[in-house]
This record gives C-alpha cells, structure tokens and sequence, in this order.
C-alpha cells in the first residue's frame, strides 16, 4: 500500500473513535512517534482538521521524532503515554510501532506501513491483530526478487551486488531471506551492508563501493528511505569512482 493510501486510512482509523465522541465536547490528545522526521503527521493533522479538529481547542497533537536515533524511541514513547493520549500513531517503519508497543498495553495503538507485523510481534495475526496495536501492512517482501532481476538485466555477468539494510528492523530481515533466495536460484552474488543509524548510512554506501560490488539494492525501512536522496546522490559518486 502507498503512503499516501496509508493515509487516507490512517486517517479515518485514528477518527474514527473521535468522530464518535465529538458531540461530548470536550478535547482529543493524539501522540506520534516518528523515527525519521517526514510529511506523515502534517498530512494527518490536516485531516483532522478537515474534519473540525483544531489543535489548541478541541485537539491536542503531541510529536516526538528520534531523528534516525533509535536508542531514543523508549524513551520518546514514555513521553508520549505520559500526556495521556487518546491515541498512538507510530510513523513510517517498525521500530516506533515497537517502542509505542513497549510503553502501553491500554492506549490504542495505530501503526504505519510495517512490513511484517506478525513477525515483529506487533499483532497475533492480519486477520485479528488482538491487543491495542492496529495499523497497515504493505507485505511487500517478495519485491526485493524482482529488483534483483532488474539489477542483472543492468548489470550482467552475474557480478556482486551489494545490499543495503537496517538489521534492526523485522521486515528487512524477512525480505533479505526472500533476496538470498531468488539470488540463489541464479547464482548471484550478493554482499550485505548494514546501516542501523543515520550516520551508518552513506558510510555503508561507500563500503559497499569500496568492496567491488556492481550495483546497489536497499531494503527500505524508515531509515533508509528517509536518506533515499543522499543514498541516491552517494551511490552515483562512488559507484562511478
């Protein structure tokens, strides 16, 4: 699902239950953990306004962002819980979701585009996710294979691609198994790269330069896809060097 699709049910998810209240008068709380700062929470605090909720009289929105940092999400979503919010959005990725997961067993909880929720014990299945944790699933691993194929139709002669990923992060584990998998089928090479902050990032760009490899495959998460311009702008440099 595309993010902006996300957010159109995203939307109505988190106003749902504020629809519901709205005749009782009264103010809404809202936090948001972001790992990455983005567009996501504006987008959402427009709609609620669309729909008559304004911040400052009957919505009070609180954002918290880790800024790539991940050893600040616990920390960031105990503040969150600690404003007594009606509800918790956790932005783009897994790790939010996961630190918002930590901090609260009774606030609902609506996560962004989480690749493999199941996996990251975020929810007990697709169909009754159970708890206090919802939210929107893109389950799009299987793609990595097919970006794999694109790469050797570039770059022929079965030379080492290099990946990119976050191995902190539930769903990039799940979809570097699907990668190694069709790479196996065709004898590519491949070598892995991993960035778990914002400054591992383009240092993990230049390795994988460094190390021979052809071509550059990420495996997006928030982190990555935060940094998607510079990995874009580095790779060009460095690839080419």
């Amino acid at each position: 699902m595309k993010r902006r699709e996300f957010i159109t049910v995203l939307g109505g998810a988190a106003t749902w239950p504020l629809a519901a209240w709205a005749q009782q008068s009264r103010s809404f709380r809202i936090g948001y953990l972001a790992f990455v700062p983005g567009k996501d929470s504006t987008i959402i605090l427009q709609r609620l306004q669309e729909l008559g909720y304004r911040q400052g009289e009957n919505l009070e929105f609180t954002y918290r962002s880790a800024d790539g940092r991940p050893e600040l999400l616990n920390s960031l979503a105990a503040e969150l819980v600690n404003t007594r919010p009606d509800a918790l959005v956790a932005g783009f990725g897994t790790l939010p979701a996961k630190a918002a997961k930590a901090s609260t067993s009774t606030i609902p909880i609506v996560f962004a585009s989480v690749g493999d929720p199941v996996g990251a014990g975020l929810i007990n299945s697709l169909n009754r996710p159970g708890g206090n944790v919802t939210g929107v699933t893109s389950e799009a691993s299987d793609v990595v294979g097919k970006r794999l194929q694109v790469l050797d139709e570039i770059v022929p002669g079965k030379r080492t691609i290099a990946v990119l990923m976050n191995p902190d992060t539930p769903f990039s584990s799940l979809a570097l198994r699907e990668l190694k998998a069709a790479a196996a089928e065709t004898a590519q090479p491949i070598q892995v790269f991993e960035a778990r902050s914002a400054d591992q990032v383009l240092a993990g760009v230049e390795a994988a330069a460094k190390s021979g490899a052809a071509g550059l495959l990420t495996l997006e998460d928030a982190l990555l896809v935060s940094a998607r311009r510079q990995i874009a702008e580095h790779a060009a440099v460095f690839f080419r060097t």
